[in-house]
């Protein structure tokens, strides 16, 4: 079995056209581009010969090819990275931007923000602990699960049940 085969073909022909296959106006761009960094040469090709050209190089069953130097300039100048990414997949790859300096300081400034935030939060969950510490204590015993109440019969104000319901059993 060939490792060209015909799965690889569509795959790779797909990420090109991705690629490559833009609007009118931004494919003029692009060819301005190939002939402004040298690429083509204006003098021996004319406008029309260097859309079709372009047309041509992105067809398969025509006998024109990209190089690989100006496919790599109109990616990285059109930020349009789909056969490069094609590429990497069918090569076991994954690509990510490499973050930037302006990115990396977004980042630290959100972090900050975010810690910001958090200290906040933090204060105010110790102050209302603090008040929770100081609060006299309740008068209500809460039941616990596990735990019958025993309710209290007594009506004077020394018995030591001062609610209608105690608990019995370890606090």
């Amino acid at each position: 079995m060939s490792f060209i085969d015909e799965t690889w073909l569509r795959k790779a022909h797909r990420a090109l056209k991705e690629t490559l296959d833009v609007d009118q106006a931004t494919k003029r761009d692009m060819i301005q581009f190939l002939f402004d960094e040298g690429f083509w040469d204006p003098g021996t090709l004319s406008w029309d010969s260097a859309v079709a050209r372009f047309n041509d190089n992105c067809n398969p069953t025509k006998q024109q090819f990209w190089k690989i130097g100006e496919v790599w300039a109109l990616m990285v100048r059109f930020q349009r990275h789909d056969l490069l990414a094609g590429m990497a997949e069918s090569m076991g790859f994954e690509l990510r931007p490499i973050p930037t300096e302006e990115r990396r300081q977004a980042l630290l400034l959100a972090n900050l923000q975010r810690l910001d935030s958090l200290t906040e939060e933090l204060a105010d969950t110790r102050a209302q602990i603090e008040r929770l510490a100081t609060l006299p204590p309740d008068r209500t015993i809460p039941a616990l699960p596990g735990h019958k109440p025993h309710f209290s019969m007594g009506t004077e104000p020394t018995d030591k049940a001062r609610t209608a319901v105690e608990r019995i059993g370890p606090l």
